[in-house]
């Protein structure tokens, strides 16, 4: 417990508020703290938690991850059909000479709403090159699917309903996979071209997606060292700092998610 709080890594104050808020209702939503404590687990991207080949591509690795990570979410009876979508073009695909690619277009995935019990998720193929990312994605859409049933309305309104899904994702316990992508900085090669490329997958920061897994960390009774050093640079100073942040400064509040 020891060491400083660098107030640079943590979210504004506003957000954290709003964070206790989403978590409180996904836990009165869900049964409470007793029947989180009972079912929720850290999800870590390793192969005794995803055992799939290495053989498998295309829409036969999609299904299996997303298989995966229907049974690690407790979501493995929910109905639920995974399809590819079309994608548009990024910009090295339309530009060849260009140096750098920004994003890709597009959504990762999207959720396309339930009836009868049965769900549609649809993926974009170009996310499979990234399996730790498309993970993050399909336990994003999976919130969608949770949450369409509770009868409380989202923290902070309409407009907050996809920030929440990703406090959602890690409420399920894929905070790993989406605080790791959030955000990426890295090297390509396309053709004649290459250089650097910045690529981010959800709705909220690294900051606030770090403080919210530091909340499912401590809700368990885990810190840090649970993550396995799986963990990026970047979230993982903020998920230490936010550690010590909720228990110097946010007990109180900590204490009353505990008892919901």
């Amino acid at each position: 417990m020891f060491g400083r709080i660098s107030r640079s890594a943590l979210p504004e104050g506003p957000t954290i508020q709003w964070l206790f808020d989403v978590y409180t209702w996904l836990l009165s939503e869900t049964g409470g703290y007793s029947t989180f404590r009972e079912r929720a687990r850290l999800v870590l991207p390793t192969d005794a938690f995803f055992p799939i080949s290495r053989d498998l591509q295309g829409d036969a690795l999609a299904q299996a991850l997303f298989a995966a990570t229907r049974e690690h979410a407790g979501m493995a009876a929910v109905s639920c059909e995974l399809v590819p979508h079309e994608e548009v073009p990024t910009a090295s695909d339309l530009f060849s000479n260009l140096p750098h690619e920004y994003s890709r277009s597009g959504a990762a995935g999207a959720f396309h709403g339930a009836s009868a019990g049965s769900g549609l998720i649809s993926y974009a193929p170009s996310g499979l090159a990234d399996p730790e990312s498309f993970v993050a994605t399909m336990a994003h859409e999976l919130g969608h699917f949770l949450i369409r049933g509770f009868e409380e309305p989202t923290p902070g309104g309409d407009e907050a309903q996809e920030p929440a899904t990703d406090v959602c994702a890690i409420f399920l316990g894929f905070g790993v996979f989406t605080a790791n992508a959030a955000f990426k900085f890295e090297q390509f090669q396309s053709g004649m071209t290459q250089g650097w490329r910045t690529r981010r997958l959800g709705y909220l920061g690294e900051r606030p997606l770090s403080y919210a897994l530091a909340i499912f960390l401590a809700l368990l009774g885990l810190d840090l060292q649970a993550t396995a050093s799986t963990l990026r640079g970047n979230p993982r100073g903020y998920v230490k700092n936010a550690l010590l942040h909720l228990a110097r400064e946010r007990a109180e509040e900590f204490a009353r998610l505990k008892a919901t």
